[in-house]
């Protein structure tokens, strides 16, 4: 890397991140969570077909508010093991994101689960985050160490 180019992102490091970058980070792990929906979907399928291979390989067909739900608690496990672990869900790796507590480091599991919850249950959470400069006493820093 030039010389321009690091010092450019240890300018950067430990800002907070702006509303576009939050958007796209958000949209990225929307759609990580669709795939783990479409793929759990698609393992049970599997999985009744080997156990009754004559009735053929078909996706489950779920009622509206079972479907609703199973996406919620995908999204909540999802948020809260990457957000208590790294501080980075997959979209927030690749917007170069990390969410920390006041003290710089990881927010935990208790708190990353508390903050899934929330945004999950009230999706509203997630457009204040992508407006807030200090949502939920935490930041998304744009460039943060690993």
């Amino acid at each position: 890397m030039s010389g321009v180019t690091e010092n450019g992102a240890s300018a950067m490091q430990g800002r907070n991140a702006g509303f576009v970058t939050r958007a796209s980070a958000n949209v990225i792990d929307g759609f990580v969570i669709a795939v783990m929906w479409i793929g759990i979907l698609a393992f049970s399928a599997l999985v009744r077909y080997v156990a009754h291979p004559l009735r053929g390989f078909r996706l489950p067909a779920l009622e509206t508010w079972v479907s609703g739900l199973l996406v919620c608690v995908i999204a909540i496990l999802y948020f809260t093991l990457t957000w208590g672990s790294t501080g980075r869900s997959t979209g927030k790796r690749m917007a170069g994101l990390r969410l920390t507590g006041r003290d710089g480091r990881p927010i935990g599991a208790a708190r990353a689960f508390l903050r899934a919850t929330l945004c999950v249950v009230f999706p509203i959470g997630f457009l204040w985050l992508l407006f807030s400069l200090r949502p939920f006493a935490q930041s998304e820093s744009v460039g943060a160490p690993p």
